[in-house]
Formats: structure tokens, sequence, C-alpha cells
């Protein structure tokens, strides 16, 4: 799910930051909380960062499946809204809800409940 949606954001050249800052570039401390901007991705306090805040395992485990590697950072219903941030993040870059939203909404929603 997510490793596939960072992959597809990347291959449009969208892939949201989420091991940097992605107004300075600044390295992320590993498995520490960030704010995620869905305009810009993970956006650090001294640059303004502002908006959802992804749990150091949440965000570990987006970094995890952008290198296609198994997310064990953390749990499903994280992982499941951290997508959610992702499709929020897809969306705002372009301009309309990916046409398969209400699918992935419902597999989500499922996840969630576990």
């Amino acid at each position: 799910g997510a490793a596939v949606l960072l992959a597809l954001l990347s291959v449009g050249g969208f892939e949201p930051a989420v091991d940097r800052c992605a107004a300075c570039g600044r390295e992320a401390p590993r498995g520490k909380p960030g704010h995620f901007d869905l305009a810009r991705g993970l956006v650090c306090s001294s640059c303004g960062g502002a908006g959802p805040i992804l749990r150091g395992a949440v965000r570990e485990g987006l970094v995890q499946a952008s290198a296609w590697e198994q997310p064990t950072a953390c749990s499903e219903t994280e992982l499941a809204a951290a997508v959610r941030l992702l499709c929020g993040f897809a969306h705002a870059h372009l301009g309309k809800e990916l046409r398969s939203w209400g699918l992935l909404d419902r597999y989500l929603g499922r996840s969630s409940a576990a």
C-alpha cells in the first residue's frame, strides 16, 4: 500500500519528503515525530512545520516503505492513517482525487478496524 503509493508519487515527480525537511533539506532524526504538510511533506519546526504530526514510528514506517522495505516500525492502523495523508498529498498536487480513492478508502477502513 504505502510503498506503491510512494513509488507512484515518485514516478510522477511528487514524492513527499519523509526522511528530511522538504523546505531546508535537513535530515530528520530517525524515529522522531514530524509535521506533515500536505503540500510539501515533512517540514521541520524551524521552517514553519504545521499540520498533522506523524509519530516517529509512523514516519519511520513511511521511510521503510519508500525504500521498499516492509514497514515494521508502526501498526497497520497507523500505516493506514499515513496512507490517507499521502492520498491528501496526492490530491493537493494533482488537483483532483485519485479515481481509485473509493476502493482504497474501503480497504483502509477495513485495515483501520483491525
